[in-house]
């Protein structure tokens, strides 16, 4: 299979895609990012994050949510600070101020290594299966906004 460029063909492959982040496979991911449009794998993943996060951080208090954000730091082994995960939370939990000040290469990381905590210790199999559609849907919505960003 070929990598795919054209930025205006159809997000077709966006729920096989979605199928890999939801739940996480890891032993996928060197395939997905080889075989598949950059902006497809991009939005899969931002989607599935945005909808995974939102859907484990309502179940979590005010220390679970500490938490999470110390063990997704500690998962990148130091790469991305803890506050950074929180400001990603509040952000896609729709503060659009929260990313201000924030490094976008480490903003970059954490969507690939919350989808991996989240599907290993904060969302089960079946969790991770009814929010496929939703993050299919939000995908197709980042989509144009991401191939329309210079690359």
């Amino acid at each position: 299979m070929t990598k795919t460029t054209d930025m205006t063909r159809s997000p077709r492959d966006i729920p096989d895609l979605v199928t890999s982040f939801l739940p996480f496979d890891e032993d996928a991911m060197d395939t997905i990012f080889a075989d598949n449009d950059d902006i497809d794998v991009l939005a899969a993943s931002l989607g599935s994050f945005a909808v995974a996060g939102s859907f484990a951080i309502q179940k979590l208090d005010e220390s679970g949510r500490r938490d999470f954000c110390k063990r997704l730091a500690a998962l990148s082994e130091g790469v991305v600070p803890s506050w950074t995960v929180e400001a990603v939370l509040r952000s896609i939990e729709g503060d659009h101020d929260a990313l201000t000040g924030t490094d976008p290469a480490l903003t970059s990381q954490i969507h690939m290594y919350g989808l991996l905590l989240l599907s290993t210790d904060y969302l089960t199999r079946q969790e991770c299966l009814k929010l496929h559609s939703a993050a299919v849907e939000r995908a197709r919505e980042y989509r144009p906004g991401l191939a329309s960003l210079p690359r």
